[in-house]
């Protein structure tokens, strides 16, 4: 088999691009990389601006949304809007949420939504607990500051 730049390749999303011919070598090998669960890359940085790779050691899906929040016991309505996000994120295997995801929650977590959840939700971003997924204004991820609150209590 040759070893002649004869395969384009075509990578295009989460902040990557890359188009070009490969070897069949350099193909074949990125098709068994890809085919590799995400999770078996842990050193692998995220970009800024692009949602985090899931936790499977976060312990969050042991907790009913209730139970997390009271245990936590966030100081402020964007503390409460970020811990729900990461609840919503980990039980449901996403890799963004929707204003709207966290604030069905609300009455799940057995809590009142803020009088004022538009402003609660941009001091959770203002504050950097949340952050926009680059190119999509309406959805969003935790920021590492913001998964820091579910470190508080050692989860």
């Amino acid at each position: 088999m040759s070893d002649s730049t004869d395969v384009r390749v075509i990578i295009d999303g989460m902040g990557l691009k890359f188009e070009g011919q490969v070897t069949f070598r350099q193909a074949v090998e990125m098709l068994r990389i890809a085919s590799v669960p995400a999770v078996s890359f842990p050193d692998v940085p995220q970009l800024a601006g692009q949602p985090p790779a899931a936790s499977a050691k976060s312990g969050i899906k042991d907790y009913a949304l209730s139970e997390l929040v009271n245990e936590l016991e966030p100081a402020s309505s964007a503390e409460t809007i970020a811990i729900i996000a990461s609840w919503v994120l980990e039980t449901e295997e996403l890799e963004a949420v929707t204003r709207q995801n966290v604030r069905d929650r609300y009455q799940e977590a057995r809590l009142a939504p803020p009088s004022n959840f538009p402003r609660d939700f941009k001091t959770a971003i203002s504050k950097g607990l949340l952050a926009q997924v680059k190119g999509e204004k309406d959805r969003f991820y935790v920021t590492r500051t913001g998964r820091k609150l579910l470190e508080r209590n050692g989860d």
